[in-house]
């Protein structure tokens, strides 16, 4: 699955880390609203499936098929 562009979370350079002020807490929010949206367009029907959880049961079954604890 891929979440396309990602709303340029991975452009260089990146931004810092924490934003400081009112509008680098908006700028990330916004870059953020961006991914999600990607994320939503590309994945369409399958993204009730990717979470942490559904990934948890995954490697559950991924173990128990290779016979490990």
């Amino acid at each position: 699955m891929t979440c396309g562009p990602m709303g340029g979370l991975f452009d260089s350079p990146g931004s810092e880390p924490a934003p400081a002020g009112p509008p680098a807490e908006r700028a990330y929010l916004m870059s953020l609203r961006a991914m999600a949206d990607d994320c939503a367009r590309h994945a369409g029907r399958l993204l009730p499936h990717l979470s942490a959880e559904q990934t948890a049961y995954d490697m559950d079954a991924i173990r128990a098929a290779l016979g490990e604890p």
